[in-house]
């Protein structure tokens, strides 16, 4: 069986033309407004003429239709939706034959036909409904069938290349792309079992942008290739156990083989526009069952062309750039191997403060320890409001490092401005940083953080104290133009105090973080305040303007977080993050 040519007229792509007597042809387009395509047998002694819509119509979109980057799939074809109109009508014709033959399909996808190397079989893909079967036809005899009990599928061939959903291979074979009988997925588990973070880092500048993934791609796209006997209509499945992403397939000079491209990975190197993917290429043996003959072989690899079933390996094709699938789960987290408890101050702590107030800021240390980095976690309250039990926070329990809680009570008028503002958080942060190095002898790079609304007070001082190494945030609301109707003790609206909106909307001073941030989020997060959007928001925007951030976000856990594996994983990553970015900033101007 000679190689499958792959000359202009066999790979279909002579679009307007139709052929005069012995193979000539000349462009045009019918009267009707439809278009002809000419796909020529590679010993040119048979063409096909599929016409179809110069347009092609509203009815031939799906909307059931979903999008992959920038791929459109339908999940009725398990593949990419063409983008050229679907065929009306077919007629074939050989050379000597007084009349071309007009076959009884319509609605044939763009997907090309498979023309037998050396028998008068030609062979395509019709459209039923919402899905396509394969039919094989005959022309010797003129005779037609379609195998509607055999759902076909397109996986990825119109990304291939020119390679073909179908291929002929042994005598009377024809090798095709199938649906799977059940469409990929995770195998189920108890949350337990699949519990894993989300973990992102980075450092800017730089623009973040979350790509989907390929299990994503292969639950609509995945394919499996089997082999259909016309005569009987008995199919036989190639590559178990699991579905591929299929960008073609091409028979050996035997038609024992299939060289099959099929996508494993993408390349996100490229831009986020770009649907790049990385290939790989397999053999398979038609004549054994399952997935008894595959193997892959060199990316590369080619049928050498001398009548033989043997690969001819070029040079290697450079590498694409290393993939990263944020997506993949994460190793189960290990138990954490010391968890620290937090012990209530024997004090009430230290005035910060005393002369000015009564009520004024405390420094509660509920950890021990003066070496090394330190964490001073802020607690706000409305001033005047008693003082809560801030030190219990559940997110701080096993928080390994040295750590303090700031009570900082706010004073906050109905008529507040950003500087009286200012001048209240940032002078009991540097307080408290000093604080930590005189009173308490600490003498570690300070670092500060915060949950919901103080969360954002971190980061503002972040962005205004410069003795500070960083930053860690949970559960905040970084974009306050998003509660436009007020948001914790400002009763004004967006409108009537957009100074004030904007002062506390981390994202518009997410330039000014320029030490690294760790953002905690619950995926669950249901306060209207603070989705985890807001955390990937603020993420990206830190990088996009040069900062260096860390996200983490928590599977099934709210605004607070509260499974044993989440605090836990909470407590690794705090010591962690701060051990990593532990410079000391107090020489910082």
């Amino acid at each position: 069986m000679p190689p499958e040519s792959q000359s202009t007229a066999d790979m279909g792509v002579a679009v307007g033309v139709r052929p005069r007597p012995r193979t000539a042809t000349v462009p045009g387009t019918t009267d009707d407004g439809e278009r002809d395509t000419v796909e020529t047998r590679p010993d040119l002694t048979a063409y096909a003429v599929l016409t179809a819509p110069a347009r092609p119509p509203v009815s031939d979109y799906n909307p059931a239709t979903v999008h992959w980057r920038n791929l459109s799939l339908d999940p009725d074809l398990t593949g990419l939706a063409p983008s050229r109109s679907r065929h009306a009508r077919i007629a074939l014709r050989r050379d000597g034959d007084p009349r071309p033959w007009p076959l009884p399909l319509r609605t044939l996808p763009a997907a090309g036909l498979a023309w037998h190397p050396t028998l008068p079989l030609v062979a395509g893909l019709v459209q039923r409904g919402r899905t396509v079967h394969p039919w094989t036809a005959d022309y010797a005899t003129r005779r037609v069938t379609v195998h509607e009990r055999v759902r076909a599928a397109l996986s990825l061939t119109p990304h291939g290349r020119g390679r073909r959903c179908l291929a002929w291979c042994g005598d009377r074979e024809l090798a095709l792309l199938t649906a799977p009988s059940q469409p990929p997925r995770a195998p189920s588990a108890g949350p337990a079992e699949v519990w894993a973070p989300v973990v992102c880092e980075a450092s800017g500048p730089g623009h973040i942008v979350f790509l989907p993934g390929l299990s994503e791609l292969a639950a609509l796209a995945a394919a499996t290739v089997s082999v259909l006997d016309p005569a009987t209509g008995a199919l036989r499945v190639l590559t178990a156990p699991a579905p591929l992403l299929i960008g073609g397939l091409e028979p050996s000079p035997t038609g024992r083989r299939l060289l099959v491209d099929h996508a494993v990975g993408t390349d996100d190197s490229v831009r986020q526009t770009d649907d790049a993917l990385r290939w790989s290429r397999a053999v398979v043996r038609t004549d054994l069952p399952a997935s008894d003959g595959w193997s892959e072989v060199p990316r590369t690899a080619r049928w050498s062309g001398d009548g033989e079933d043997t690969l001819a390996v070029a040079a290697d094709v450079p590498a694409q750039g290393t993939v990263i699938d944020l997506r993949a789960p994460l190793p189960r987290p290990r138990p954490a191997r010391h968890v620290r408890p937090v012990r209530p101050p024997s004090s009430a702590g230290t005035a910060l403060f005393p002369a000015s107030a009564t009520d004024g800021p405390r420094l509660l240390p509920i950890t021990p320890g003066t070496d090394g980095p330190q964490l001073l976690w802020i607690h706000a309250r409305r001033y005047g409001s008693s003082p809560t039990s801030a030190y219990a926070h559940p997110s701080l329990t096993g928080t390994d490092a040295p750590t303090a809680v700031l009570d900082l009570p706010l004073r906050w008028p109905a008529d507040a401005r950003p500087a009286d503002l200012h001048r209240q958080i940032t002078g009991a942060v540097d307080a408290a940083t000093r604080a930590l190095r005189e009173e308490l002898g600490r003498t570690g790079p300070v670092a500060v953080g915060g949950h919901s609304f103080a969360a954002t007070l971190a980061l503002y001082a972040l962005a205004h104290s410069p003795g500070l190494t960083g930053a860690i945030a949970h559960s905040g609301c970084y974009n306050r133009t998003l509660t436009p109707d007020g948001f914790q003790y400002e009763r004004r609206t967006y409108w009537q105090a957009p100074e004030v909106y904007r002062a506390f909307s981390a994202l518009d001073f997410a330039g000014a973080l320029d030490r690294p941030v760790l953002l905690v989020h619950g995926c669950e997060d249901t306060n209207p305040a603070t989705p985890p959007d807001q955390a990937v928001a603020l993420y990206r925007a830190v990088v996009a303007t040069g900062g260096h951030a860390r996200l983490l976000l928590l599977p099934y856990e709210g605004h607070t977080f509260r499974h044993r594996e989440s605090l836990d994983t909470v407590a690794r990553e705090h010591g962690a993050w701060l051990l990593a970015h532990s410079t000391d900033t107090s020489e910082r101007t």
